[in-house]
C-alpha cells in the first residue's frame, strides 16, 4: 500500500487512475488483515505517513 503511495515510477502510472488509488488501497484494508504498526512504521520510513493516515481515515486504529 505504502509503495503505492511512495513509488515515483508506478505514481506515473497511477496518476492515470488517481482517483481510485483511494478505493483501491481502502478496499485492501477492508479485505485483508493488515498488521497496522507494521504499514505504519514503513509509511514512516517512506515518509508517507501523513498520506496514509488520510487514505485511511478512520480504518486505523489509535497506532
Amino acid at each position: 500500500m505504502v509503495d503505492l503511495l511512495a513509488n515515483k515510477t508506478l505514481r506515473g502510472v497511477i496518476l492515470i487512475i488517481v482517483d481510485k488509488i483511494t478505493d483501491i488501497i481502502r478496499d485492501m484494508f477492508d479485505k485483508y488483515l493488515v498488521n497496522q504498526s507494521t504499514l505504519m512504521r514503513y509509511a514512516r520510513r517512506r515518509n508517507k505517513e501523513q498520506e496514509v493516515r488520510e487514505i485511511l481515515g478512520d480504518r486505523l486504529d489509535a497506532v
